[in-house]
């Protein structure tokens, strides 16, 4: 059985070359957007390249980069959970946020699809475990018509380089925890 991921190869790399340590540094600035925005500069044309369905290797390219800053920056995340038969790709802070007081619960959706019948499914489920349509938020690779916020990932909109920052002001306006242990 081969273990390699090539997306998971494609963001390491990037972050090698980078360097953690620079990452760090530099989100502590505020500056989420640049990093992001090079990240994907660097990486995006490597993942469109890839084998396999071009959106379904985007969509995990943003999810897996989403779920690598939520981990070194210590937000609060769980992700590929499932609530009542819906997968949920991320959801901050908890699933038990989540089920409690959903308007403190954030869900994070990365459609590995163009299909809008597809998409329109799982907001619809997802809409049912997460009332509050402003706590629902999608990562794709071109725009979609829909009430919801929407990050785009591509190299012209770059609306996704804004999402960590979102995240943050989020997390801000509502009840989650702020415990948090610095790295250094």
């Amino acid at each position: 059985m081969d273990d390699t991921n090539p997306i998971k190869d494609i963001i390491y790399q990037f972050i090698d070359e980078y360097t953690e340590k620079k990452i760090l540094s530099e989100l502590s600035k505020g500056k989420s957007q640049q990093i992001l925005d090079s990240l994907i500069s660097k990486c995006i044309e490597k993942i469109v390249l890839l084998e396999g369905n071009r959106e379904e290797n985007i969509g995990k390219f943003a999810e897996s980069t989403l779920h690598y800053f939520l981990t070194i920056l210590m937000i609060s995340s769980q992700r590929k959970i499932s609530l009542d038969d819906t997968d949920i790709d991320i959801v901050i802070p908890d699933l038990k946020t989540l089920k409690e007081t959903p308007e403190n619960a954030l869900i994070i959706y990365f459609p590995k699809t163009i299909e809008q019948n597809k998409i329109q499914n799982q907001i619809l489920k997802l809409s049912k475990i997460q009332p509050n349509k402003d706590n629902i938020w999608i990562v794709l690779s071109e725009k979609l018509q829909t009430n919801l916020r929407i990050y785009i990932l591509n190299t012209k909109e770059k609306t996704f380089t804004n999402i960590l920052e979102h995240i943050r002001e989020f997390e801000k306006n509502k009840k989650i925890s702020k415990f948090k242990i610095f790295r250094n």
